[in-house]
């Protein structure tokens, strides 16, 4: 049984009781703590969607072929491997090539063409920044195929060939000299 309270009676030498209203909890923590919350959240929303765009880059922009990147590269491999099976005809999977997004793929290369113009120089440094060289087609018949990719004719572009100093003589972007072949 619960224990009865009755008031003290008037003249008893208690004080009257008397109503206090009910103090309402501070304001000002609790703003702070929602505050806290809701940047503690945008944050995580922020690095969440940060995280995801870096996963969803494209290899063409992250440095696709650049073989300075050590041991990841041999995940990359395998990774490739893997989509090359699975992409692939089981019967051309030797023959089948792929290329990054937005490259276009002509006989057994990948080639990426700008759309916008460049001078030779400046299209050298923007294929060493994709992680590639500038086009030395081997033969006529690769030039051709190249011309025949692209698929305008009038379109001109650059192949990796020139004179680094006079007297040099023409010289392919690798260092090496054209052959006869080429």
């Amino acid at each position: 049984m619960g224990a009865l309270f009755h008031p003290p009676a008037v003249g008893s030498g208690f004080p009257e009781p008397r109503w206090v209203p009910p103090t309402a909890p501070p304001r000002r923590p609790r703003c702070l703590l929602g505050a806290l919350t809701a940047a503690l959240a945008l944050s995580l929303v922020l690095c969440v969607s940060w995280w995801v765009a870096e996963r969803a880059q494209p290899e063409a922009t992250s440095g696709w072929g650049n073989t300075s990147l050590g041991p990841p590269c041999a995940s990359l491999d395998g990774t490739f491997r893997e989509l090359r099976r699975i992409l692939c005809p089981p019967r051309e999977a030797e023959g089948c090539r792929l290329c990054p997004v937005g490259w276009m793929l002509g006989r057994t290369k990948c080639y990426w063409v700008s759309e916008r113009m460049n001078s030779w120089p400046g299209s050298r440094e923007d294929c060493g920044d994709r992680g590639a060289a500038m086009a030395m087609p081997w033969d006529k018949d690769e030039l051709d195929s190249l011309n025949e990719t692209l698929r305008k004719p009038t379109r001109h572009f650059w192949i990796g060939l020139s004179v680094p100093a006079p007297g040099m003589g023409w010289t392919w972007v690798n260092g090496s000299r054209p052959g006869w072949s080429r």
